[in-house]
């Protein structure tokens, strides 16, 4: 199973478009499958096999056989302008409470920074005045 097609399914379940899609202007170039061919000739099998007779069976062809340098062509990819990211709704409500708390949680912070830091300046002041 390959990684991410439980993600991808979602995608296509929701009826969202993916991210990115084949370049619509990317053609593949006239000269791609030149020196680039999906099967070869086996070089193995080159001659007639013993027993082939040429006017009973016909011209002898070696057989093809997979190229492993065949690189199939595949358009350019670009970002897709109709791609939404799905973003679940708990995240809005969650994003906003977080932004509502977040100056609240920063002047919590001050004030017990300065409730630690406090004392220690007064300490110094009752001993300056007392000394």
């Amino acid at each position: 199973q390959m990684v991410g097609t439980k993600r991808w399914k979602k995608h296509i379940d929701r009826g969202d478009e993916p991210e990115f899609i084949p370049d619509p202007s990317d053609k593949q170039p006239d000269d791609w499958e030149q020196g680039n061919p999906l099967f070869i000739q086996d070089l193995a099998q080159q001659k007639a096999p013993d027993g082939w007779d040429e006017e009973m069976d016909g011209q002898w062809e070696a057989p093809q056989k997979p190229n492993p340098d065949y690189k199939p062509w595949k358009p350019r990819m670009i970002p897709n302008p109709a791609f939404q990211p799905y973003r679940p709704p708990y995240l809005e409500t969650f994003t906003a409470e977080v932004s509502e708390a977040a100056p609240w949680v920063v002047f919590g912070i001050i004030i017990t920074a300065t409730m630690n830091v406090l004392p220690l300046h007064l300490e110094e002041r009752l001993t300056q005045l007392s000394g």
